[in-house]
């Protein structure tokens, strides 16, 4: 097996995650990972080109992941602050349904950041967090 190495990304226009391929690709798991003060969660990823990547939530307050199926195909991936996802119609909705937050009187411990995963067929993923990591394989 490949070894990993860290990775640049950008977020580009909508909180969309650039710098490494995922359009198309896989979600192979979803792993929680306990530290003594924190809960982070590694996202297994295959790209469409067959290239593992690791993305790892670090700090992660809310997680929701509904619909994991073996095949799972991942159509994006958005990460934007706290302060976006409330004025953020689609996101407001997700954090209230799915991780029972109302944007308007948010837990001072939620975290920095709201990812949210989406798929064309399989899993979807929205979690509260304080960052991520990017690995992908040489």
């Amino acid at each position: 097996m490949k070894e990993l190495k860290e990775i640049a990304y950008r977020v580009g226009p909508g909180g969309m995650l650039e710098g490494f391929s995922y359009h198309d690709g896989g979600l192979l798991g979803v792993h929680l990972l306990r530290r003594p003060d924190a809960l982070d969660v590694r996202l297994d990823l295959v790209t469409y080109e067959e290239r593992r990547v690791e993305l790892l939530l670090c700090g992660v307050t809310h997680l929701d992941v509904t619909s994991f199926r073996q095949g799972n195909i991942v159509l994006d991936i958005r990460l934007v602050t706290v302060a976006e996802a409330v004025v953020d119609d689609e996101l407001v909705a997700a954090m209230a349904n799915r991780l029972y937050l109302d944007s308007t009187r948010l837990p001072a411990t939620i975290g920095s950041h709201v990812l949210f995963l989406s798929s064309s067929y399989g899993a979807g993923l929205i979690a509260t967090l304080h960052g991520i990591r990017v690995m992908e394989a040489d």
